[in-house]
């Protein structure tokens, strides 16, 4: 028993009449009936009764098509599910990030022109389990500090930034526009909670620099940091890609010259044959974007 002979049993069922049902099938008439005659041998019944040139469903025929009404139809309705579901996932974008601070830029411009593209994006986690969730297929793409390797993985350097330190306007470091980082060594500092890359960055650039931070605050946000920092609790390090998210009142910045105070911005994506069409079309912009 095929599929197509269920189509073709139907189709004969509903026409009652062999010729207009291989019309419709378009196949020949008795291509469609040596189907019937095989499909009622399979079943071991026959499945219509024979009035002149016309055929009517007997009480075997009656039975079967309810049953074939119910299967075709709960088939068509799989191949619907299945391609309303492939259409929304191909226009759905799953992101996993060390930091969503720079992406709201990203993604206002990005949907200015294709707004039918929607994104689920995965909570901030540190470097390793980001990495794992791409090659796992949890996340499309992936926002870090740090290459990610693996296989069916691709990974491109999208950008440097700097990382500036965050003073009170009437500090004294104010007036400066470059220092070495060792220069604050008996500062009071408010470092950042919760993101783990940016906290190992700012570990070994003190590290390099040669002190322990005081640490007089901590805090899981960067908007709180900067009113800490304007209030004069203390300095921060403060990346380039916060200046545009928080609000800045009663800060300066100033350059550090040593140690190298720049962390990079990685892209990576599982490669082009396991991504769906809105995941290239971001990827094609978010490079486009860094590159202009």
């Amino acid at each position: 028993m095929e599929l197509l002979q269920l189509q073709y049993f139907q189709t004969v069922a509903r026409t009652g009449n062999i010729t207009q049902a291989a019309k419709e099938l378009y196949i020949s008439q008795p291509c469609l009936s040596r189907s019937i005659s095989r499909l009622e041998q399979s079943l071991g019944v026959s499945l219509f009764d024979r009035k002149g040139r016309n055929i009517v469903l007997n009480q075997y025929g009656k039975v079967y098509l309810k049953r074939v009404d119910a299967a075709l139809k709960e088939l068509a309705d799989g191949q619907q599910s299945l391609s309303d579901m492939s259409e929304r996932f191909s226009k759905t974008v799953s992101v996993g990030a060390v930091t969503l601070r720079f992406l709201p830029r990203l993604f206002n411009q990005f949907l200015h022109q294709n707004e039918q593209v929607k994104f689920r994006l995965i909570n901030v986690k540190p470097h390793g389990e980001v990495e794992r969730d791409l090659q796992e297929g949890v996340i499309d793409i992936a926002f870090t500090f740090a290459p990610i390797a693996g296989d069916n993985v691709t990974c491109k350097l999208l950008t440097e930034e700097e990382i500036l330190l965050a003073v009170p306007e009437n500090h004294p470091l104010a007036a400066k526009n470059q220092i070495d980082l060792s220069a604050t060594a008996d500062e009071p500092y408010i470092n950042l909670s919760g993101d783990y890359d940016l906290a190992l960055l700012s570990r070994s650039l003190f590290i390099q620099a040669g002190f322990t931070p005081n640490v007089r605050f901590e805090s899981p946000t960067a908007d709180f940091i900067a009113s800490l920092v304007s209030e004069g609790f203390g300095c921060a390090l403060f990346p380039e890609s916060w200046k545009s998210t928080v609000k800045l009142t009663g800060i300066r910045f100033v350059h550090l010259l040593s140690p190298h105070c720049r962390r990079s911005i990685y892209l990576s994506s599982r490669e082009s044959n396991h991504q769906s069409p809105a995941s290239v079309q971001f990827i094609d912009f978010v490079s486009t974007y860094f590159r202009a």
